[in-house]
């Protein structure tokens, strides 16, 4: 009996590239993404991109776009948002990871519109505070739209790995880079606004360094400007930008010192140049890709095009 080839029969196989890499699947209003990042933690290279307007069905559209990789992806994390979508930032007393879930239900209860039976729900210590205080990020989304998602990537045939909100995949996305360009972890506490302009709404986050808070979706998007009153809908989203700002800083005592801009109504004509004018900040146009290699097979003409409306697929594949 040769004890060695059996041995070596069990030994677990090593796993490609492909098999470790981390794949973002980005359903957007007009289009979906797939962003394929290698399975290195530190520095992950883009692996693959594709890209494929949604026609008439989104089923398709997903098939297409996963088939255009050229490879059997692995499991894929997804990004929820919309109404049924909540983020909150509450400060708690200080307690542990396992406190925490079990006090959930209850804090959620006071924070968010719907009832606690209706939603999946999570939380997550962002920093811990003076007077044995802590800063938590209390997330919820309905049940109905999760299994919605879920029930649409099983009529695909893909298999889910994470499901994350949208929001929360572009403040990962914001923090990673702000991780790998300091060189000392903590020493920036700038704050920032992340800008995600939709089609049918938009996001609005800051963020601190790295550190989220405040966080919330504006019911105005660019598609709507074809339809309606363009400086109506345009001074409608100043002012609900506007009133952000001025809570947060009233709050937290501090300026705001940029906007970066992305999705996929960032690019509608002279908007930059009115939010930059109304609001009195630097509006930059965030291209997150710059940060990484790209492997060779990469498509880098339709990554080039696509860069404004990349940092939620970026964040769901850094999960």
């Amino acid at each position: 009996m040769d004890i060695q080839k059996i041995l070596s029969s069990f030994a677990l196989k090593k796993k490609t590239p492909e098999q470790m890499a981390r794949v973002g699947l980005d359903i957007g209003v007009a289009g979906v993404r797939v962003l394929v990042l290698s399975g290195e933690k530190d520095k992950p290279a883009i692996m693959a991109f594709s890209y494929v307007p949604i026609e008439n069905n989104i089923s398709e559209s997903i098939k297409k776009a996963i088939s255009a990789i050229h490879f059997a992806v692995p499991k894929v994390n997804i990004g929820l948002s919309g109404p049924g979508v909540i983020i909150r930032y509450i400060n708690l007393p200080k307690m542990n990871k396992e406190e925490l879930r079990g006090a959930l239900q209850f804090e959620a209860e006071k924070h968010i519109p719907f009832s606690v039976k209706e939603v999946f729900l999570d939380a997550y210590i962002l920093n811990e505070l003076a007077n044995n205080q802590m800063f938590v990020l209390l997330a919820a989304v309905k049940k109905e739209l999760v299994q919605q998602s879920m029930q649409l990537m099983q009529s695909v045939g893909v298999e889910i790995n994470n499901i994350d909100i949208n929001t929360i995949a572009l403040i990962n996305t914001f923090a990673y880079l702000e991780r790998q360009a300091s060189s000392k972890p903590g020493e920036n506490t700038k704050s920032s606004a992340l800008l995600d302009i939709g089609l049918k709404f938009s996001s609005l986050s800051i963020i601190e360094g790295q550190i989220p808070r405040l966080s919330r979706d504006i019911s105005v998007g660019t598609k709507a400007f074809a339809a309606g009153n363009k400086d109506a809908l345009s001074a409608n989203l100043i002012d609900e930008i506007r009133r952000s700002f001025d809570f947060y800083e009233s709050q937290s005592g501090k300026s705001l010192e940029a906007i970066y801009l992305s999705g996929e109504g960032s690019k509608t004509e002279g908007l930059e140049q009115l939010l930059a004018q109304s609001l009195s900040l630097p509006v930059k146009f965030w291209d997150p890709i710059s940060s990484f290699n790209l492997e060779t097979k990469v498509n880098k003409e339709l990554l080039n095009l696509q860069a404004h409306m990349l940092a939620v697929p970026l964040g769901l594949a850094l999960r």
